[in-house]
């Protein structure tokens, strides 16, 4: 797990130089900066759709996913969990989301593919490709950070969870996910980074946590497409 760890801490360090990078610039730069970064978190997304995923298990996914997260009201219960938070930890006089924030990092840090190889090769010994990783998320969380603030800290809690369960079950899950399945994941994953993007930049009022189950099912619809010969 030391890779996990090196990872984390990166997040940490990061994201704790833009929270204070944020403290000492105007309300009007930080619009700015938010906005480019929302542009930044939007090309991301978009980049990551051409995983050479399956539309229509894609489009699956999320009709189906968003109707689960939307029926429990996923985004709600995050937000308002959030929100207990948010008036402690959130600098004064900003109207920071503190979901929003690390769902964006979080996102841009762990639903490639990328994130999924790595944390495979780190559970069979090899760190590498986290450490790489660690110096990638140092840079994105400290500009994410300036924008968005503390939420992007708080990412580290989601990161732990799944890039540790990716490395504690790599040897039972590595053989199981096909490239096609990793890219359909990768795919949902992306398609929710465009929806956070565009909310960013004042484009669109989606609730991309809704989404989230879509990521789950993408990869499963993607197996069963190829068990029965559809694709």
């Amino acid at each position: 797990m030391l890779g996990l760890i090196v990872n984390l801490a990166a997040v940490i360090a990061g994201s704790g130089i833009g929270v204070l990078a944020r403290k000492r610039i105007s309300d009007r730069l930080t619009d700015g900066v938010l906005s480019a970064i929302g542009l930044c978190v939007l090309f991301i997304g978009v980049t990551g759709l051409f995983t050479g995923a399956n539309a229509i298990v894609i489009l699956l996914a999320f009709a189906i996913g968003t109707f689960i997260g939307a029926g429990i009201d996923l985004d709600g219960k995050l937000e308002r969990a959030g929100q207990r938070l948010e008036s402690r930890l959130a600098g004064p006089g900003r109207e920071d989301s503190l979901m929003s924030g690390c769902l964006a990092f979080f996102l841009v840090s762990c639903t490639g593919a990328y994130t999924i190889t790595a944390c495979f090769n780190a559970g069979m010994g090899d760190h590498t490709m986290l450490y790489t990783k660690a110096i990638l998320d140092i840079v994105v969380s400290m500009t994410m950070a300036a924008g968005m603030g503390i939420g992007v800290m708080l990412s580290v809690v989601p990161i732990f969870i799944y890039q540790g369960l990716l490395i504690l079950c790599s040897s039972f899950l590595s053989p199981l996910l096909s490239d096609s399945m990793i890219s359909a994941m990768s795919c949902a994953g992306a398609l929710i980074t465009v929806a956070i993007g565009t909310n960013m930049i004042g484009a669109t009022r989606l609730k991309p946590v809704n989404y989230l189950p879509a990521i789950i099912l993408a990869p499963l619809f993607q197996y069963i497409a190829e068990t029965a010969g559809l694709v």
